[in-house]
């Protein structure tokens, strides 16, 4: 049973990175707008602009998915490629 204002999908922990992409230890539950993998690097967004997106428009979130991250790079140099 959910509450009729949560929207359909699921949800996901995630494990905040430093800036050298190794996780820092902190975890997040949020809302998947996008359908991320298990160990796939994503972009979230929290507070207010966490219900910004279609599916999360004026429910009750605080932390939503919005990208699934293809290339990271730090001073021109890559950090991360998927």
């Amino acid at each position: 049973h959910h509450d009729s204002n949560l929207p359909a999908g699921k949800l996901a922990i995630i494990r905040l990175l430093d800036k050298d992409m190794k996780p820092t230890g902190a975890e997040h539950i949020v809302f998947d707008t996008v359908g991320a993998g298990q160990g796939e690097v994503v972009l979230y967004t929290s507070g207010s602009s966490a219900r910004m997106t279609d599916a999360t428009w004026e429910k009750p979130i605080d932390g939503t998915i919005v990208a699934v991250v293809e290339e990271v790079t730090r001073h021109g140099k890559p950090v991360f490629k998927k």
